[in-house]
């Protein structure tokens, strides 16, 4: 096994769980993840024109399988 460290975006909106099951979910397609923390979050309007969508940059270490 080995760690990596991995960046994901994921889209802001919804309960709290929502927005951890989406972190984790993006998380496991590199691995288990081991930590993780939002670092950033930005406003993204261009993508829904019809309000101000947030978009946060998760860094995380996951644990990858050998």
């Amino acid at each position: 096994m080995r760690l990596e460290l991995v960046t994901v975006e994921v889209h802001l909106g919804g309960e709290l769980g929502e927005l951890q099951t989406a972190i984790a979910q993006a998380l496991l397609t590199y691995g288990e993840p081991l930590r993780w923390a939002v670092t950033r979050v930005e406003g993204d309007s261009r993508s829904n024109p019809y309000g101000n969508r947030q978009l946060a940059h998760v860094e995380a270490v996951v644990i990858v399988p050998s």
